[in-house]
């Protein structure tokens, strides 16, 4: 999304000046140390041919640069009052099925959530809310229970509804993924965004944002290699990668920005 953004140099200098204007609108991705800031953050400024400028933390993450601790881009409160409120509700009830009459209902405009959200976490929060009601049935459903009941778990009153979001999320049925296969896949939630993990008994075959348009590719591609389908469960694999993510984003993991 640069186009959204003015050219290069104006963002450069709104970042030497640390221009709080563009909280919140822009972020500054950097070449030399991979990591990603806020324009007002108090660390020391790269030269303009180190910098890249980004009007939304999903660019950053997709351009595959970390959030930096000094100033901690995700932190909702850079999002705003409505957003942290609204992921507060979220965090408190995630099978609720929310609405745009339950926002209204609530002293929000909808059109204005649905920019601070894309701008902040690059899906609106209606989408959000569904994908954390269908982590939840991916979870019954990983422990091995039944379609009917990851369904349920999720939220979903239609049986059709919740084939049809499972599908657009994964590229499959939930009926497609069983336990006990070559390749198992694993979701796991970090503060960035929820991942799909997918690996074998020795080894991490992929670790992927959750809704991003290349994800149901990339499962078709593993199975191809595989000669098999992709099932549902835990390898150790799966619990390093879910560990380590863990302990990264509590601050214990080595490096820092």
């Amino acid at each position: 999304m640069l186009s959204d953004l003015p050219d290069h140099a104006t963002m450069h200098a709104a970042l030497l000046a640390r221009d709080p204007r563009w909280e919140g609108r822009a972020y500054v991705c950097v070449a030399t140390t991979g990591i990603f800031c806020r324009l007002t953050c108090p660390a020391r400024k790269p030269l303009p041919e180190n910098c890249s400028f980004h009007a939304t933390v999903a660019d950053c993450l997709e351009a595959g640069f970390r959030p930096c601790k000094r100033c901690r881009p995700l932190d909702r409160e850079g999002a705003g009052p409505a957003v942290a409120e609204l992921m507060a509700a979220l965090e408190a009830d995630p099978g609720r099925r929310w609405t745009e009459r339950d926002l209204i209902a609530a002293g929000h405009d909808p059109s204005t959530l649905r920019r601070a959200f894309r701008r902040h976490f690059g899906m609106t929060f209606l989408e959000m809310a569904r994908l954390r009601r269908l982590r939840e049935g991916f979870a019954a459903l990983e422990q091995g229970g039944k379609v009917i009941s990851a369904q349920h778990e999720a939220g979903f009153e239609s049986a059709s509804a919740f084939r049809a979001a499972f599908a657009r999320l994964l590229g499959r049925a939930p009926s497609d993924l069983r336990q006990g296969q070559l390749l198992l896949a694993s979701w796991i939630a970090t503060p960035l965004g929820d991942m799909i993990a997918v690996a074998s008994a020795s080894h991490l075959h992929l670790l992927e944002f959750v809704g991003r348009k290349a994800l149901p590719a990339e499962l078709r591609q593993l199975e191809r290699e595989a000669c098999g389908p992709i099932g549902l469960g835990r390898t150790g694999p799966l619990e390093q990668a879910a560990a380590e993510l863990a302990r990264y984003f509590a601050g214990e993991a080595r490096g820092s920005g």
